[in-house]
């Protein structure tokens, strides 16, 4: 709350330290606010993890401003993906109380490397279910794996055929969810995987009293998202379990029955409108998409954009290059509430006034919009009442078609994202400070042994990654946590987003890492 670097006032450029004069600087990003409104050039991208009735309240006024195609609301890939594939199943979805009686668990993605608070749920489930109580299926031994029963470790970017693989021997119904059924032993060679370790997988899930289907997917790791979604749906109704999907932000779910409520812009259409510079003005609320999307990207987007105005409630790399930066409320400085994946409403009762006249996200919208001719209420309750997890299994369009078992293409390495790091190094508020980048100043990526060997590269021997968007040295990890020909690296700090590619083709965001070569640094040139 009182951090030294908070944003406590208005700033009109870049080089602005201080608060300076707030009413002139309000009156500015107003007036430009509403000749954008005019000329139809005004895009708005706000957080989904805000509270959910200030996502409701903000986009439900702009919208009836700008339409809804020129505003989207900010959610983690993977969470819009596991979303955008439930929102094909009827399936119910459980609570994490569903952990507390369950005798066996299967984990789909590294639960503890991404969500380490439910480390004591799963050890419970240990002590209940000795003989295989924890099923685990990833392409990297992360945390979870390391306490797997029936570890299912499978090839770099084949999740989703090991799922597949799983489904079919619990004889869950995968029509109209896989292209065409394809064939078990196509789907283990595919993903690395045998007949032995799948039926005692399935065997283990099928016999349980009380099963819990877990699914994430980490940052970087959102290729076939929804697939894996869908199938994590079919396996829970065919086993009886019970399907419990973890989010990054814990306000995804309500944000996205939001977006589908009031028809806003996905957010890969709306990334791919920015980039072809259908906005001349950008209003970003408590969004860093600067410090989320490749250099590359952003720079597309900026050199587009002829007004930056972004509010937030923390410096971050993209008020570093905004015109304007409005001082934006955190989330627990303002009165709402939030619902959860279930629909259900969670209050949020302010914890103190926000300082320095910093403004909650419905607050600062009225005070640069409220000028506007014709200007639309909030509508604060319209339809938000109802708003719950109605709208799964509700779906008119058809998902992605994601076709299995394809070629990888030739490459010398490949890239997958890592999830045992240092937690704080990657999360937006924990850059703030100062410790986290001193105990690892410089991200690591892991290979394994007998790459290492082949490259002549020791541990923590710097080597350099090159993709066709440049390159990035890293310190090596020697590990057995990955494939061969795999490395894995974190797929959220400044250093390494780059090794993955932002594709915004039909709408739809899709990340997906890029191949790479791989260069042993001497020596000296470490020592430099």
């Amino acid at each position: 709350m009182s951090h030294r670097r908070r944003l406590l006032g208005p700033q009109r450029g870049r080089c602005d330290g201080g608060i300076g004069d707030g009413t002139a600087v309000y009156a500015e990003t107003a007036e430009q606010i509403a000749q954008a409104i005019d000329q139809g050039s005004l895009g708005v991208l706000l957080s989904g993890n805000l509270a959910t009735s200030d996502v409701f309240a903000v986009a439900a006024r702009l919208t009836q401003l700008i339409g809804g195609e020129c505003v989207s609301v900010f959610m983690p890939a993977g969470d819009a993906a596991l979303l955008g594939g439930l929102e094909f199943e009827r399936g119910d979805v459980a609570s994490l109380d569903a952990l507390k009686d369950a005798d066996v668990v299967c984990a789909i993605g590294d639960v503890l490397g991404t969500h380490p608070v439910l480390g004591k749920a799963l050890m419970d489930v240990l002590e209940r279910n000795g003989k295989t109580g924890l099923i685990n299926i990833d392409s990297a031994r992360g945390r979870t794996m390391r306490f797997a029963q029936a570890p299912l470790l499978a090839q770099s970017g084949r999740e989703a055929e090991a799922c597949a693989a799983l489904a079919q021997a619990c004889q869950a119904d995968v029509s109209g969810v896989l292209n065409k059924k394809t064939a078990r032993k196509k789907l283990l060679n595919c993903c690395g995987l045998s007949v032995d370790q799948i039926d005692e997988a399935a065997a283990a899930l099928s016999q349980a009293k009380s099963a819990v289907v877990v699914v994430t997917l980490p940052p970087g790791r959102e290729h076939a998202g929804e697939l894996i979604a869908q199938l994590a749906s079919r396996l829970a109704q065919a086993t009886e379990a019970k399907l419990l999907p973890l989010y990054q932000y814990g306000g995804s779910p309500g944000a996205f029955a939001v977006q589908r409520r009031l028809g806003l812009a996905e957010l890969g259409g709306w990334l791919a409108a920015a980039r072809a510079g259908r906005f001349k003005t950008m209003l970003l609320l408590d969004v860093d998409v600067a410090g989320h999307v490749p250099e590359s990207l952003f720079g597309q987007i900026r050199g587009s954009v002829e007004q930056l105005i972004a509010a937030s409630a923390m410096p971050s790399e993209t008020t570093s290059q905004a015109d304007i930066v409005l001082p934006l409320a955190f989330w627990f400085e303002t009165d709402g509430h939030l619902l959860d994946q279930q629909g259900e409403r969670l209050e949020l009762h302010a914890l103190r006034s926000p300082p320095g006249g910093a403004l909650g996200a419905v607050a600062l919208v009225d005070r640069i919009v409220g000028s506007v001719a014709g200007k639309a209420e909030p509508a604060e309750g319209a339809g938000l009442g109802d708003l719950d997890a109605s709208w799964r299994g509700a779906a008119k369009a058809s998902p992605r078609p994601v076709s299995l078992c394809q070629s990888a293409g030739e490459h010398s390495y490949r890239v997958t994202s890592r999830t045992e790091t240092l937690d704080l190094y990657d999360g937006f508020l924990s850059r703030q400070l100062d410790w986290p980048l001193s105990m690892e100043p410089t991200p690591a990526v892991l290979m394994h042994p007998s790459d290492a060997e082949q490259l002549r590269v020791r541990d923590n021997d710097t080597v350099r990654l090159t993709h066709e968007a440049g390159s990035v040295e890293l310190s090596a990890r020697v590990s057995t946590s990955v494939w061969p020909g795999t490395l894995a690296v974190v797929a959220t700090v400044p250093h390494t987003r780059n090794l993955f590619s932002w594709q915004t083709e039909d709408d739809r965001l899709t990340i997906e890492p890029l191949p790479v070569q791989v260069t042993a640094l001497s020596p000296a040139r470490q020592k430099t």
